[in-house]
């Protein structure tokens, strides 16, 4: 069974204009694992915040201090 978001619904407009935050994203990011942070972007780009959605990564990305990590920066392996 295929179930469908609707994007106007005041639950998801609330969460998009809670996790679009920026700040948020870059403070809190880091302390996210590889699983979360790819599941909340999943979920922001399923309701079309595409931009939110690659700043959580991004945020995400500025703590991963793992050589094998999946979102590490590439400038950070340069120590």
């Amino acid at each position: 069974m295929t179930k469908t978001i609707d994007t106007d619904a005041p639950e998801v407009a609330q969460f998009r204009a809670v996790f679009e935050a920026v700040d948020t994203a870059h403070d809190v990011g880091p302390r996210f694992t590889c699983k979360e942070v790819d599941a909340l972007a999943g979920m922001l780009r399923a309701i079309g915040a595409d931009d939110a959605a690659a700043a959580w990564v991004e945020g995400h990305s500025r703590g991963d201090d793992d050589p094998d990590d999946l979102h590490r920066r590439p400038e950070a392996t340069s120590k």
